[in-house]
């Protein structure tokens, strides 16, 4: 922390330099003191160097405290400001309210009133340098802006850290509904787990989370003051533990120490590939780059002429049985070889593609959708046999159309049953788990389900229904604020609410409201 202190007496400055002292001893921080003798110098100081914390006495010639504070109120609104005075007088205490000052305290100074406004100021402080190095992180790794770039690494804030490791992780809660899935942003909903993480990296560091432009996973930015090897894989251990979900660990990439804000937006886009490259459906991986190592993809066995001839004859032969068999023996081999979920997408579609190409029955117009739903079905899969169940119903479509529905009910009154649950639970955190237990259908059904009779994924549905119902509530009910029709709808933050609304509607729900009034 960084305290300044402001007075014209250099007594003054001593004795709440005293107090500062033994706030130290108390506490076990570190505050970093400076002096002014006058307003002037004040501001001098604080142009070059900006406070944590001010104090000032109230009595100073040219200028005194309660112009000091004005002044600051004006450029570093931010600057928390205590005011000691020697004057008991309601009009400075009155002076020193409109000049928005955290604290006014009167002499002879009581140390411990002092030590209580550092100890009010400290946790506001540590939140704000927290938001401020996470902002700065972000918009060096974002932006293509050299200077933007050289800016971040010289910032006080970002050089404290003599290293940085980079942890990029699963997003499980894309495959399994949490409690805040689909509607939460990945600060707040992980808000409680990253201020646990921070308090068990203790004063050497901080950690910040970020989502990943893949939607698939998330980057954990860990920033050490002493740059320590041992401690990241504490740090690793945590994050594994608190991102895995129910039966199914997460997949983890993770660096060594990084010492460049260049490094870490280099280092990126490399650990996303290799999760995504080394993910193998229902298998976690722990994997760490070394400093400088190369990256490279390993080559696996491709489905090649041979399964596709095979598979040509028993088309022809109209013989679903055997190539059921044929079907789930592949996947067997691909889990057995763990075959990485990239290497999986590829070779179900291109097993998709000879269905279309050689079957009898098959229907190619919607080979497109179906390549579509294949994605789909590897970000929600947890297991090689989900995957399969899958693409077999995929396929039964094609060739038997009646084959892939549902013997005991049909798809349209089933579909129109959870339609009607999801539009009357729109404020509840519902998944494609929660759904597949209520309705006594499997997930893979569901993905299906969505997709023949929505022409959209559950989550793309989902949050579409949300979004008309706010359109709704907003052209019907204007005596409600956009923080309510936010919770009607499942969006615990308003602030992130109204991003998802623009990216739906292209306007801000206050332009929505303003473009429905003029058109009324």
């Amino acid at each position: 922390m960084n305290i300044l202190i402001v007075d014209d007496e250099p007594i003054f400055i001593k004795k709440v330099r005293r107090i500062i002292t033994e706030f130290d001893a108390e506490t076990g921080e570190t505050t970093e003191v400076a002096e002014a003798y006058s307003g002037q110098e004040a501001l001098k100081i604080i142009a070059k160097s900006k406070p944590d914390l001010l104090f000032t006495d109230i009595k100073m010639s040219n200028m005194n405290g309660i112009e000091l504070s004005l002044s600051l109120q004006k450029d570093f609104p931010e600057i928390p400001i205590v005011i000691i005075s020697g004057y008991p007088s309601f009009d400075y205490a009155r002076a020193a309210i409109r000049a928005n000052v955290l604290e006014y305290l009167l002499k002879p100074i009581d140390p411990e009133l002092v030590k209580a406004v550092i100890h009010r100021v400290y946790p506001r402080l540590l939140e704000a340098k927290y938001a401020e190095e996470k902002q700065l992180l972000q918009r060096a790794i974002e932006f293509d802006d050299q200077w933007e770039e050289k800016r971040v690494d010289g910032n006080d804030a970002i050089r404290r850290y003599r290293a940085y490791y980079v942890v990029a992780i699963q997003n499980l809660e894309v495959m399994n509904d949490r409690e805040r899935l689909f509607y939460r942003q990945t600060d707040i909903a992980h808000e409680a787990y990253m201020t646990e993480l921070n308090r068990h990296i203790g004063e050497n560091g901080s950690a910040w989370i970020f989502d990943y432009r893949d939607q698939r996973s998330y980057m954990i930015i860990v920033g050490l003051k002493d740059e320590d090897e041992e401690a990241i894989e504490g740090v690793v251990d945590s994050i594994v533990r608190y991102f895995s979900f129910r039966d199914f660990p997460v997949s983890v990439v993770y660096t060594s120490g990084l010492h460049k804000i260049s490094n870490i937006k280099e280092t990126i886009p490399l650990l996303a590939d290799v999760l995504k490259d080394r993910i193998v459906l229902g298998v976690p991986s722990r994997i760490r780059l070394k400093p400088g190592e190369a990256y490279s993809r390993i080559a696996y066995m491709q489905l090649g002429e041979q399964e596709e001839m095979k598979m040509s004859s028993l088309l022809q032969k109209e013989d679903t049985a055997a190539m059921k068999k044929q079907f789930f023996l592949t996947f067997q081999m691909w889990k057995a070889e763990r075959l990485p979920v990239v290497e999986v997408e590829q070779n179900m579609k291109r097993l998709y593609g000879w269905v279309e190409k050689h079957a009898r029955f098959a229907n190619s117009k919607a080979a497109g959708i179906a390549e579509k739903r294949i994605e789909e079905i590897l970000q929600t899969a947890v297991s090689f046999e989900e995957a399969a169940e899958f693409l077999w119903e995929l396929l039964l479509e094609r060739l038997e159309p009646q084959a892939g529905s549902r013997a005991f009910e049909p798809p349209a009154p089933l579909f129109k049953q959870i339609d009607y649950y999801l539009k009357t639970n729109l404020n509840r955190p519902i998944g494609l788990n929660h759904l597949s237990e209520h309705f006594k259908v499997s997930r893979t059904y569901l993905c299906n389900l969505f997709r023949k009779q929505a022409g959209a994924s559950f989550l793309d549905y989902f949050n579409t229904l949300r979004m008309d119902k706010a359109k709704e509530l907003i052209r019907e009910r204007p005596e409600l604020m956009f923080k309510e029709i936010a919770e009607r709808i499942g969006f615990w933050d308003h602030h992130y609410f109204s991003r998802v609304f623009k990216t739906f509607t292209g306007l801000t729900p206050s332009e929505f409201r303003q473009a429905e009034s003029i058109s009324d």
